[in-house]
């Protein structure tokens, strides 16, 4: 039930209508229905949808140290330039459980070029046999 509220206060704001009027509607709407108690819950799940809809947009490079970043920047240069994304609208995190490289996700792409994927993959195939 929240999330269809959460649903329509994100429509509305996308549709132009200010984040502040939205959300008085929807609140109008709660309290004319008589379930003002799932505005903590809407807020909630609009959070949720929100998340949801940054990670399909947003481009995030993550990187295992900050001294790593103008290296990896120089690496995805071409690989953002395919995607036809500027270097501006590119985001940029440190994990150090990366223990070294790169990984680039965002708009349905992932490129893992970490030491710990490298890692990871060494131990699987040592495993395996």
């Amino acid at each position: 039930m929240e999330s269809s509220y959460a649903q329509v206060l994100w429509k509305l704001v996308e549709s132009g209508m200010t984040p502040a009027k939205a959300v008085a509607a929807v609140h109008a709407s709660l309290l004319s229905a008589g379930r003002a108690e799932l505005l903590p819950r809407v807020a909630r799940a609009f959070e949720r949808l929100a998340d949801r809809e940054a990670k399909k947009s947003d481009v995030v490079l993550t990187i295992a140290r900050e001294k790593d970043e103008r290296h990896a920047h120089a690496e995805v240069k071409a690989i953002l330039a395919d995607m036809g994304i500027d270097t501006k609208d590119l985001k940029t995190q440190v994990d150090d459980t990366l223990v070294g490289g790169w990984r680039l996700e965002g708009r349905g792409t992932l490129i893992d070029a970490s030491y710990k994927n490298r890692l990871i993959q060494l131990y699987d195939r040592v495993t395996s046999t």
